[in-house]
């Protein structure tokens, strides 16, 4: 009788044992540290421009702008923009300023941030549409 008393024990203490050293599941968060490519289209349709951006862990960022067939950041890093990005939860912001015309890029973000898609405007010239990024 002992001897089933101490199995029932020995069974619930692991029971407790177990559910108690369960690791909750971590929610993944989104980062869009590195290197994107991808394009702008404009609203009103039209061609689209190929981008490069590079996202720094310091918040700033690098805009390329590439002209057709061209992919090589070596090419077009005279025409490159500096500007500044932000990833607050899930919501994705950059500016890039140059000349009185700033491009600002906003999206929401979702983990682990292998593509940014969203809405772009351009003061200056008053444009704005859509831009699709995938990480490379």
């Amino acid at each position: 009788m002992k001897t089933g008393i101490l199995y029932t024990l020995a069974a619930g203490l692991g029971i407790i044992l177990f559910t108690a050293c369960k690791k909750d599941k971590k929610e993944e968060k989104a980062t869009v540290t590195g290197y994107y490519q991808g394009y702008i289209q404009a609203a009103t349709g039209g061609s689209v421009l190929n981008i490069g951006i590079l996202h720094r862990n310091n918040s700033t960022s690098r805009l390329y702008q590439f002209p057709t067939g061209v992919a090589d950041t070596a090419q077009v890093s005279a025409n490159a923009v500096e500007g500044v990005w932000s990833l607050t939860g899930n919501a994705y912001h950059c500016v890039f300023s140059k000349d009185n015309n700033t491009v600002t890029f906003d999206a929401t973000v979702t983990a682990p941030g292998n593509k940014i898609e969203g809405n772009f405007q351009q003061s200056g010239v008053s444009i704005n549409g859509t831009f699709v990024l995938n990480k490379k």
